[in-house]
């Protein structure tokens, strides 16, 4: 896996940490999140597994604050089939806490 940054004044989208798992937990816990997502409300063990599993890909990337270090969103990229068309799909999902801030910038 190849580790990435990417960042701005205010933001760093990065690979994902196993440590993340708290902060994909404030997100992924909220039904009104996920309510266009394949998944399902994650409690704390699902966040664990994930953020485990996301750290070792680069596939999801997590988008953080560079002030406070806190994860508030991830990034999913990846190619899909069949490869010889060069395809990409890119989602996102980030904490509705920080949206207002967001829109206020």
């Amino acid at each position: 896996m190849n580790m990435l940054n990417l960042e701005s004044e205010r933001l760093i989208i990065r690979n994902f940490r196993p440590d993340d798992w708290n902060d994909l937990h404030n997100y992924l816990s909220i039904e009104e999140v996920l309510k266009y997502e394949p998944g399902k409300v994650c409690d704390d063990e699902d966040c664990k597994q994930m953020a485990l599993e996301r750290s070792q890909s680069n596939i999801f990337m997590a988008v953080v604050l560079r002030d406070s270090n806190k994860m508030i969103g991830h990034i999913y990229f990846n190619q899909t089939v069949p490869f010889d068309f060069l395809t990409w799909e890119i989602g996102y999902i980030f904490n509705p806490r920080y949206y207002l801030k967001w829109i206020c910038y």
